[in-house]
């Protein structure tokens, strides 16, 4: 009980951090979140030991943590792209033009229908040219864009999760009979009254605004458009679980008020 009232203590009391780290944080930073997440991870430890919850809080922690790695590989692997794939593209172009003046092609028009074919066999091979060119001048910003996405399906995977494990916690069951359970019936485990089932909801509602914040790090880096709507649908996926979880912490709140 010792640990967990020092937990509780580090959580609540505003001493032991300088005035100065105080105003730094000011903007949202990755040593922030991940430090929050850590101490998350230690306050699930002491409430109820090795289970799910904490070692979803565990992921989310080194999730924030390799946040910037995950934003500034597919950067790379994109500039890489650009650096090869654009001096190709220009060479390319440059070998056509030169190649084309090297045959140096003689073009007759006898007819105004042999001009039209050969202006339609120009067009089509400009446009093919220009499509060509185009898949590869954006290919390095469609593979940072594949892979920031992924990164983001990884958030939105973590928040499934997390309303997994809180899915079955049903705030009705403290009150039922053991004559009223099946075999099948999930157990609340370690939140089996009021106050502790409280404290894990509210676990698992702090997991979903961290994947949020984990969020709002990589929607201050991306610009792509396509990325960001997948950032605002996560916030929106979040906050939708965290209602629910309030729905059912309200819940213990009135029966508790209603004893």
């Amino acid at each position: 009980m010792s640990a967990e009232r020092a937990v509780a203590k580090m959580e609540m009391s505003p001493h032991g951090t300088s005035q100065d780290n105080r105003e730094s944080r000011t903007e949202l930073t990755r040593e922030f979140v991940t430090a929050t997440a850590s101490k998350l991870v230690s306050r699930i430890d002491v409430r109820f030991g090795e289970c799910e919850l904490k070692r979803l809080a565990t992921l989310v922690a080194a999730t924030a943590n390799n946040s910037h790695r995950r934003l500034n590989r597919p950067y790379r692997s994109g500039l890489v792209v650009k650096l090869l794939v654009w001096p190709g593209v220009f060479a390319a172009l440059v070998g056509l033009v030169y190649g084309l003046s090297w045959l140096k092609l003689k073009v007759e028009v006898n007819s105004a229908l042999d001009f039209v074919q050969g202006l339609d066999a120009l067009l089509g091979i400009m446009v093919m040219l220009g499509a060509a060119s185009w898949f590869f001048l954006t290919l390095g910003s469609r593979l940072v864009r594949r892979k920031l996405t992924k990164a983001v399906q990884e958030l939105r995977a973590l928040a499934h999760m997390v309303d997994l494990v809180q899915l079955d916690k049903d705030p009705d069951r403290l009150n039922w009979k053991s004559s009223e359970a099946t075999p099948l019936s999930p157990s609340l485990g370690k939140a089996n009254t009021a106050f502790l089932l409280g404290r894990y909801l509210d676990y698992c509602a702090e997991l979903l605004s961290l994947i949020g914040k984990i969020g709002a790090l990589y929607s201050e880096q991306v610009t792509d458009t396509t990325v960001l709507g997948e950032l605002a649908e996560l916030e929106k996926l979040t906050n939708q679980y965290r209602d629910n979880i309030g729905t059912k912490m309200s819940s213990i709140l009135n029966a508790q008020r209603n004893k």
